[in-house]
């Protein structure tokens, strides 16, 4: 169970599955990396690094990868963006929490390719 007080509705978080992410990453390797992993992870660090300005080994740049208008984010979602991403490689779980938490669009796009909604094409 996730508590985030953030989210605008609630019980946003129920119907996440974080199997569902792995669906839309072995869909997209299938359909734009002709099923090679290795092409969508360096298509997604290249992505994440291009828009994002992160480089993120711990798999937050794969994440970046799958979310689509990535590039049309704002610079104050880019750079929460990066906060989060260099959290996420820092010591306390609970920093990159918070952030994610706090950032709306990345939480919206993550529960969209986790949760039940067209874009995670879980419905």
């Amino acid at each position: 169970m996730i508590y985030d007080r953030h989210s605008p509705a609630e019980g946003a978080w129920d119907d996440f599955l974080i199997g569902n992410v792995e669906l839309a990453v072995a869909r997209l390797v299938a359909h734009r990396f002709a099923g090679d992993p290795e092409k969508f992870r360096r298509a997604a660090t290249l992505r994440a690094e291009r828009v994002l300005g992160v480089k993120s080994p711990a798999g937050l740049a794969l994440i970046f990868g799958l979310i689509p208008g990535l590039e049309k984010w704002t610079q104050a979602e880019k750079s929460a963006a990066r906060a989060i991403a260099a959290a996420k490689e820092g010591p306390s779980e609970a920093r990159y929490l918070g952030l994610m938490r706090r950032h709306a669009t990345f939480r919206a796009a993550l529960l969209a390719l986790g949760g039940l909604t067209p874009a995670g094409r879980s419905r």
